[in-house]
């Protein structure tokens, strides 16, 4: 390892995939009785200011040099939307099934089209409802049908906030808001005592200073420049691990601390470093499977649950087969999604052209 040497962060993608599969493990575990993964619920965080370094390095030039915010709107939206609805649909077709073989009798037909119409506007549903999750519920969950897509309403929110400030003050925001967006999601926390907000009603606006604070965490890591810093590559090492060792700790305070210091941190650390080898492959590969792991293991756990006896097998088993079963059709998932953007992006350019003609 070394000095970053190219416009690739390579350990970057790396810790995504490591982290996708950790709130995988974490909400199979945690629903299956083997929960080794309380913690790990910090990486959405992660993902957040993973978000806000790589959207600030890939558009911030683009948009202060004239990219209009329908093309961005359009860029983010082709990225985020195939693989979004497809586990919106995988999530419908396990409610289904659930509902065709024990009936859910918590589940109105008229509940699961408001949840299925609203998910498929990218909104949220504001309801008290337990629904199935292997053989436990889950109650209250505003993207009910694919319960992760939570954060990505929030992406999609702060995505438009970042483009917002950029139009208006022509520049990347400095410390002093990454600083104050920091103490007033820390002052959110304290005041309504509510830890990893925004997936459930209860908690669904603290999500907002969540998702800001964490976001405008990786714009500043980027504006100050320091993927061009020489890495101290021990400490760096040192300071990843320990963060992905809390996430195998369910104290909400440790994940917590852990979410304000260790994971932005990390990513701090690791943007200064270039990786070369069978190590930048694998973490290609890690970067490639990590948004459509995130997107359909819930929907995927769902379906071979109510599709196969999976209850007869014990915890730890039932958590690593659905786990492989998902990682493999993740990975099938990436080529296909990469390809399906591919032309979508090449068919409006040619729309474009035509039109401008």
């Amino acid at each position: 390892m070394n000095a970053i040497k190219s416009t690739r962060f390579d350990l970057l993608d790396g810790l995504r995939g490591v982290a996708a599969i950790a709130v995988m493990l974490h909400h199979y575990t945690q629903h299956t009785g083997w929960d080794w993964f309380g913690g790990a619920w910090v990486a959405v965080d992660l993902f957040f200011v993973l978000s806000g370094f790589v959207i600030a390095h890939s558009y911030s030039k683009k948009i202060l040099n004239g990219m209009s915010f329908r093309e961005f709107a359009f860029v983010r939206l082709v990225r985020l939307a195939p693989l979004y609805l497809l586990g919106l649909a995988l999530g419908v077709c396990a409610v289904l099934l659930s509902m065709a073989k024990t009936g859910t009798p918590q589940i109105s037909g008229t509940q699961l089209a408001t949840a299925t119409v609203l998910g498929a506007a990218w909104l949220p549903y504001f309801n008290n409802i337990g629904w199935p999750f292997g053989t436990d519920s889950i109650v209250g969950a505003t993207f009910p049908l694919n319960d992760p897509s939570w954060s990505l309403f929030f992406e999609l929110f702060v995505n438009v906030v970042f483009a917002a400030y950029l139009y208006k003050f022509r520049k990347l925001p400095n410390a002093k808001y990454s600083l104050l967006a920091f103490i007033a999601f820390i002052a959110c926390t304290v005041i309504f005592r509510q830890i990893n907000p925004g997936w459930r009603a209860e908690s669904f606006l603290l999500g907002f200073p969540r998702v800001i604070a964490e976001f405008f965490a990786g714009v500043f890591i980027f504006s100050a420049g320091l993927q061009f810093k020489k890495p101290h590559l021990l400490f760096t090492a040192m300071v990843t691990i320990a963060a992905m060792a809390c996430f195998t700790i369910g104290n909400p305070k440790v994940a917590f601390v852990n979410s304000l210091t260790l994971v932005p941190l990390s990513v701090a650390l690791l943007c200064s470093v270039s990786i070369e080898g069978i190590g930048q492959g694998i973490c290609k590969v890690l970067g490639e499977l990590s948004y459509p792991l995130y997107v359909i293991h819930f929907p995927i756990y769902r379906l071979v649950f109510e599709s196969f006896e999976i209850r007869a097998l014990n915890s730890v088993v039932q958590t690593l087969v659905v786990a492989g079963i998902s990682i493999v059709l993740a990975l099938l998932l990436a080529r296909a999604d990469q390809e399906l953007r591919r032309k979508l992006t090449s068919f409006i350019k040619t729309k474009t052209s035509a039109a401008a003609v």
